[in-house]
């Protein structure tokens, strides 16, 4: 039998899914997963390449 996985929306988390996949790279590039997680843009990681749409995403998880 096939069965589909669905999320309830009171089960899903604060973070997008490009939140997600991003820190999920972050992890497997030996970095910290911070994607997202200063909506302050305290931030001392100059070249990230994400760092521009991290503050934005933390912003509206915020």
């Amino acid at each position: 039998m096939n069965t589909v996985n669905t999320v309830n929306p009171d089960e899903m988390k604060s973070f997008s899914l490009q939140a997600e996949i991003i820190r999920q790279i972050q992890i497997n590039d030996g970095q910290t997963p911070c994607y997202a997680t200063s909506a302050s843009k305290q931030c001392d990681k100059k070249e990230c390449g994400w760092r521009h749409d991290c503050f934005d995403e933390a912003r509206e998880c915020g």
